[in-house]
């Protein structure tokens, strides 16, 4: 019973932490279209693209660290450079997601896709390694789909 009553509420506050993330990654963009990624050759780690009015995209990618479920949000400016990123969800060392997040999101733009092949951190454990690991694979991902669909239109499997 409790479920049916707090199901709706539940939704709605993920949706809208959602859209407050999208704002976040992509500020320059003011709305977002949902894209149906089913049978695109998008990478696998991608499992919702969004659709800027600005021509960038917002993805959500899911990756394993140290554990499994760490989901970012994504922003990918219309010429193809991460515009920002954010952790929505990690089991990882507590406070580490500011880092990653912050080793991308640090004001210069221009490096960013630079730092996907170099390590932003300082590596201090196995964890954070495998936890920057998963935050470029994540990068690439968002890189790699933003590719396929503005230049291939991300035509269906076949």
């Amino acid at each position: 019973v409790i479920n049916m009553v707090t199901k709706d509420v539940i939704l709605k506050a993920e949706i809208e932490a959602a859209n407050k993330a999208m704002q976040e990654v992509l500020p320059s963009a003011t709305s977002f279209e949902e894209l149906d990624i089913q049978g695109k050759n998008l990478p696998k780690e991608v499992v919702k693209a969004n659709k800027a009015d600005n021509g960038g995209y917002v993805f959500q990618i899911e990756v394993a660290g140290y554990k499994p479920g760490i989901v970012i949000m994504c922003g990918v400016t219309a010429d193809g450079k991460i515009a920002s990123i954010k952790t929505i969800k990690t089991s990882e060392t507590w406070g580490l997601e500011s880092r990653l997040d912050g080793a991308y999101n640090d004001g210069d733009i221009n490096s960013i896709n630079q730092k996907i092949e170099g390590v932003a951190i300082d590596m201090t454990s196995k964890a954070t390694s495998l936890s920057s690991k998963a935050y470029k694979t994540a990068l690439k991902a968002a890189l790699d789909a933003f590719q396929i669909l503005s230049t291939e239109g991300g035509q269906e499997n076949g």
